[in-house]
């Protein structure tokens, strides 16, 4: 299912709770026009390279979930997020984030993952909507005990 682009903004804006005023933050194309999009008001100083207090993962809710599985499957370190670092597309599907970049004429090349483990998710994705919500929060809880 592909989503308006303000339902992706919608699901972009959850992960925003540790953007304060004149915070610096390092992001790629996407990220500065999805935030400058949400976070109108906020005066906000971005960069792609150098010191900031704030990084956005470019990492979807595919690559989370794959990550995750691979700790299971493959005995695979944990993926932790960092203190400074947000995850702006965690509720967003590659797919999602392809047509949001496209309508506003943006790039967006999503991260390669193991072509097996993205398998299996889809076509359980097919039978069950919600399986990748269900994982991704699964994902979340078992982040929040490791900590």
């Amino acid at each position: 299912m592909i989503l308006s682009t303000q339902e992706v903004e919608r699901k972009a804006k959850q992960a925003l709770t540790k953007i304060k005023p004149k915070t610096i933050i390092k992001a790629n194309q996407l990220a500065q026009h999805l935030l400058k999009r949400i976070l109108k008001d906020l005066p906000l100083k971005f960069t792609v390279k150098g010191r900031s207090n704030l990084i956005v993962s470019e990492k979807t809710m595919d690559d989370l979930i794959v990550e995750f599985l691979e700790f299971f499957f493959y005995n695979k370190d944990f993926p932790k997020q960092k203190d400074n670092e947000i995850f702006l597309y965690e509720k967003i599907t590659d797919q999602e984030l392809e047509y949001y970049a496209r309508k506003n004429n943006l790039k967006f090349k999503p991260n390669k993952k193991d072509k097996k483990i993205s398998e299996l998710i889809e076509n359980l994705a097919r039978k069950y909507p919600d399986t990748k919500y269900g994982l991704l929060s699964s994902f979340k809880k078992l982040q929040n005990k490791i900590k």
